[in-house]
C-alpha cells in the first residue's frame, strides 16, 4: 500500500489482520499496490542525510500505532524496513536506512508496542521508491510489512 492517494487505514487494517476492521477507523489517504505491505512513502519521511522522524512522520506513525495497538493485531509482528536515495555510497545509505528502521522502531515501542513484534531492516538505495528520480527525497522513507502471514 502506498499511502498517497485513497483507501483509509482499515483498508491497512485488513491488509494486516486478514479481513478484521477496528470499530473507528480515521481516513488515511493510499492506494493498493502489494498485498501485505505498507509503504509510507509520502507519510513516513526522513529530511536528507538523517535518521529523525519529520513533523509529518509522526502523524502517520500516530495512526499506524492504532493499528498496531488493536487487540486484533496483538500477535502480529512487523518488519520495519528503512530506504534512502541515491545520493552517497552504498554502505553509508545501507547504515543510515537502518538508523531509519530503527527510529520509527524506537517510537513504536516507545509508544507501547512490544518489541519483540517488530523487526527492521535497511536497503539502501537497492529498492528505491521512483528509480526514475533516484535522488528526490521520496526514496527516503520506511516501509512496513507484516510477516505474520
Amino acid at each position: 500500500i502506498i499511502l498517497d492517494d485513497s483507501p483509509d487505514y482499515c483498508t491497512i487494517f485488513n491488509l494486516l489482520n486478514g479481513g478484521d476492521v477496528p470499530d473507528e477507523c480515521p481516513k488515511m489517504r493510499g492506494s493498493v499496490t502489494k498485498p501485505k505491505t505498507i509503504a509510507f512513502s509520502k507519510l513516513v519521511n526522513f529530511e536528507y542525510n538523517s535518521a529523525l522522524l519529520t513533523s509529518e512522520s509522526l502523524v502517520t506513525l500516530g495512526e499506524l500505532l492504532k493499528v498496531l495497538k488493536h487487540e486484533k493485531m496483538a500477535q502480529k509482528t512487523i518488519q520495519i524496513q528503512g530506504h534512502t536515495d541515491r545520493k552517497g555510497s552504498h554502505n553509508y545509505n545501507l547504515l543510515l536506512s537502518r538508523k531509519r528502521a530503527e527510529a520509527v522502531k524506537d517510537y513504536f515501542v516507545s509508544h507501547g508496542v512490544a518489541a519483540s513484534r517488530l523487526e527492521t531492516d535497511g536497503f539502501s538505495f537497492d529498492r528505491l521508491y521512483d528509480p526514475d528520480h533516484p535522488f528526490d527525497s521520496i526514496n527516503r522513507r520506511a516501509e512496513f510489512a507484516n510477516l505474520s502471514g
